[in-house]
């Protein structure tokens, strides 16, 4: 670039020593041919930011995209080393004790066990002496004028005797019209 610059230099020069210092100015000479661009020159600052512009309208939103396949299960990670165990607490206090309960009902009698082998009979001890012959008894038969023939409206408890039909008979438990040769209340004792 220098050298183009000392060119013009020189011919400028050249040019003022042919010029007369006071005489009218001649016509332009012809423009010289036109010098090769100069070399780029460094890059300047970068200028400062320019002011931000005003926030752009929401787009519309997008379609939603296929969902993608389910992934594979990862392995199970392995299990942790169990922990110590802690130290053991101190005993609590021993509780009141609770009431007694009622005694439980009796258990049913067991089966009675199996009679044992009946031992040898002993020895027939000695005959005591005879004793004296005694008087012959007579025999009297008992009096049953005072028991009431049975009656069909009396009413008789148990241990009453009634005659029926030239028989005696005792009743078992509390009888109404119930005839003793026809009903289990009346036992038979006698004929009388």
């Amino acid at each position: 670039m220098k050298k183009y610059i000392l060119m013009v230099m020189a011919l400028l020069f050249t040019m003022s020593c042919t010029l007369d210092l006071n005489p009218q100015d001649g016509k332009n000479g012809i423009d010289g041919s036109k010098g090769e661009q100069g070399e780029t020159g460094s890059t300047g600052q970068n200028g400062s930011d320019g002011i931000d512009g005003s926030q752009g309208e929401k787009g519309d939103q997008g379609i939603q995209g296929i969902k993608g396949d389910t992934g594979v299960d990862g392995t199970d990670g392995k299990d942790g080393a169990n922990g110590s165990d802690g130290i053991d607490g101190t005993n609590g206090l021993d509780g009141q004790d609770g009431i007694d309960g009622t005694n439980g009902t009796n258990g049913t009698n067991g089966i009675d066990g199996i009679n044992g082998v009946n031992g040898a009979d002993g020895v027939n001890g000695t005959n005591g002496i005879d004793g004296v012959d005694g008087k012959d008894l007579v025999t009297v038969a008992p009096d049953y004028s005072h028991i009431l023939t049975w009656g069909r409206c009396q009413i008789y408890n148990g241990g009453s005797l009634v005659k029926y039909k030239n028989r005696l008979y005792q009743a078992r438990w509390y009888t109404l019209n119930n005839k003793p040769t026809h009903s289990p209340v009346w036992e038979y004792i006698a004929d009388v």
